[in-house]
């Protein structure tokens, strides 16, 4: 019965052009899959709504106070893993980020978050 409710649920809302998935990462950035759990992709809000920064599918993400790390397998065609990073201390609210570092391949990124300080990546399902 739960089951056939949370698919009910889930129908609705992605008929409704509602996200399938949201997810807080901290701040104003979110992980959000629009119509299908793959399609993740990181959005900042804006209020009201939300700019899309990096496209899926989001595989990885880590922030701290400074920076927000990302790592992303493209789906069209299918990549190797591409990594990002955002100085946050560049945010201004209601206003998208400026600079999205990236796309690095894994040895790029690894001298990165040895250079930065880069907060580690964690899995996002």
């Amino acid at each position: 019965m739960r089951a056939t409710f949370g698919l009910l649920a889930m129908s609705l809302l992605v008929a409704c052009g509602q996200p399938v998935r949201g997810e807080k990462v901290d701040g104003a950035y979110y992980i959000i899959a629009a119509d299908d759990p793959e399609d993740r992709h990181l959005s900042y809000d804006v209020g009201g709504g939300g700019i899309g920064l990096i496209e899926e599918t989001v595989t990885g993400v880590g922030h701290d106070s400074r920076y927000i790390t990302v790592e992303r397998r493209p789906r069209t065609p299918p990549g190797p893993l591409e990594y990002y990073y955002i100085d946050r201390t560049q945010d201004r609210p209601a206003d998208p980020p400026r600079v999205i570092e990236g796309p690095f391949d894994a040895t790029a990124f690894a001298a990165e978050q040895s250079r930065l300080g880069l907060p580690e990546l964690k899995p996002v399902h």
